[in-house]
């Protein structure tokens, strides 16, 4: 116990501290603990204390996992929140990793051995991890070949639907030309498909993508193969599929930039015919010590300035 403090002590020093805690963390004072690997969602950490040198970005995509079906359990995750739901997550934590190894990830498994809390028990304050924290049979898929996905799910109304995302990163030379540019994209999935579903995917231009990150329900040799994505999928929303992409690339808008008479003027042209779009916002990055010195006006739509003094929103 007297261990366990120590950690925490040395966790709540770092956070203290003017850049915050660092997502590794060497702890070479610590006999049972050599580092500290942590991840920070929306104002809360997750601290993960390692006990022997392993792959850091292992822990932090378990870290990430957790995160992800914490609020799945649980909804917004919140201190308040934390605090209500902590026997439920406390017994997932304990069936997601098994001495010290990540052991049942998967979200359709997990909900079947844990339930999640309903409505009547978050309405009278009651957590059912008190009174039946674990199901009496161990789910059919725990121990199939397709431990993601549910057994023998069946809907009224099948579908599918694919969600793409991609952010693009781009940088412009003096002259409003693009001089490096890369995307980052991910396909999520929510599928509410009855029976076992084999899935073919055809991608143009598949051979464009790199970094690939692959759901575990996709084909491998497929897509070595064919360049073609097969899979099963899972039942439930889950990222099918992470990419990258650095070559042929074309922004969909124009930058142009003047500095004349101590004014800086910067245009931003669209150039997007095949769609339309709402809800345009450009982040625009300041040094704190620019914004009381700028004026900063807008052709159209509205511009705020960042209680940080460190951006300005732009959004029509």
């Amino acid at each position: 116990m007297k261990h366990h403090e120590a950690i925490l002590d040395r966790i709540r020093q770092e956070i203290g501290r003017p850049d915050g805690l660092k997502p590794i963390i060497y702890t070479p004072e610590f006999r049972h603990c050599v580092c500290l690997v942590s991840v920070v969602k929306e104002g809360i950490y997750l601290v993960s204390p390692l006990r022997k040198e392993i792959d850091p970005l292992l822990i932090v995509e378990l870290l990430i996992s957790v995160w992800d079906l914490f609020e799945r359990y649980i909804g917004p995750i919140t201190v308040e929140s934390l605090q209500l739901n902590f026997m439920t997550l406390l017994f997932v934590m304990d069936e997601m990793v098994d001495g010290g190894t990540a052991f049942v990830t998967e979200p359709n498994i997990l909900t079947e051995i844990i339930p999640k809390p309903n409505i009547l028990e978050k309405v009278t304050k009651k957590n059912i991890a008190l009174k039946k924290p674990y199901e009496n049979d161990l789910p059919i898929g725990a121990t199939s070949m397709t431990p993601w996905r549910r057994h023998n799910p069946r809907y009224i109304q099948d579908r599918i639907l694919f969600d793409i995302t991609e952010q693009l990163d781009c940088r412009f030379d003096g002259h409003g030309r693009p001089d490096h540019c890369k995307i980052w994209g991910e396909i999520t999935c929510k599928c509410n498909l009855s029976g076992t579903p084999i899935l073919r995917m055809n991608l143009r231009r598949a051979e464009l993508l790199e970094s690939l990150t692959f759901h575990q329900s996709i084909k491998l040799r497929e897509w070595d193969e064919t360049h073609k994505i097969v899979f099963l999928p899972p039942d439930g929303e889950f990222m099918l599929l992470k990419y990258c992409i650095r070559e042929k690339i074309v922004p969909p808008f124009k930058i142009d930039s003047a500095f004349k008479n101590d004014e800086l003027k910067i245009s931003l042209e669209l150039n997007i015919a095949e769609m339309s779009l709402e809800k345009v916002k450009i982040i625009v990055p300041w040094t704190p010590d620019l914004i009381p010195a700028t004026s900063v006006n807008v052709s159209r739509g509205t511009i705020t300035i960042g209680k940080d003094n460190s951006h300005s929103n732009f959004s029509t």
